[in-house]
């Protein structure tokens, strides 16, 4: 008897699986690639913000002279290099991140004009048991800066970034 050359229906299918197997596992593979770089890169963003906005505060803080830490530490005020009232202040944005309000951290480089205020980091959440400014003794030559910033998106729920500094004022 002759056999015809060719596939069974049972070879065909154990193929199909097998091919069907090797794709997903490709596919599964990429997938997860891409939510990490995409999780990878949102994180370098939130830092970068974080960093320029802490590098904002540390900077203005060093030229500053009669720096008064005020609001249980959620703003200090103190005196720019050019003589005038500056004040650094955290903001609640009315945002909430796990039951905690959000806050804006807001650089006022002339507190005797209204409407010079700005933004210089956003969605920041108090360090728990950490005040936003503390000094060192009664003498504030050493200003202490912690916070926590966070960015929400849909994929990946927030990232946290713990910062902390010691600041040396010019008092």
């Amino acid at each position: 008897m002759l056999r015809k050359k060719g596939l069974t229906l049972v070879e065909l299918m154990v193929v199909l699986v097998l091919i069907i197997s090797v794709i997903g596992v490709f596919l599964a593979s990429y997938i997860l690639a891409e939510t990490s770089w995409q999780a990878t890169a949102a994180r370098l963003v939130v830092q970068r913000h974080a960093e320029i906005a802490f590098e904002k505060t540390t900077r203005a803080l060093r030229k500053s002279r009669n720096p008064i830490i005020e609001d249980a530490g959620d703003s200090i005020s103190f005196q720019n290099i050019v003589g005038t009232e500056s004040k650094i202040y955290l903001q609640p944005s009315g945002e909430t991140i796990n039951g905690k309000p959000v806050y804006n951290l807001i650089f006022d480089d002339d507190t005797s004009s209204p409407g010079d205020e700005r933004i210089i980091a956003r969605s920041l959440l108090k360090q728990d048991g950490f005040n936003f400014f503390t000094a060192d003794g009664d003498d504030i030559k050493k200003i202490f800066i912690a916070y926590r910033v966070s960015d929400t998106n849909p994929r990946d729920g927030f990232q946290i970034l713990d910062l902390y500094t010691m600041v040396k004022t010019r008092n």
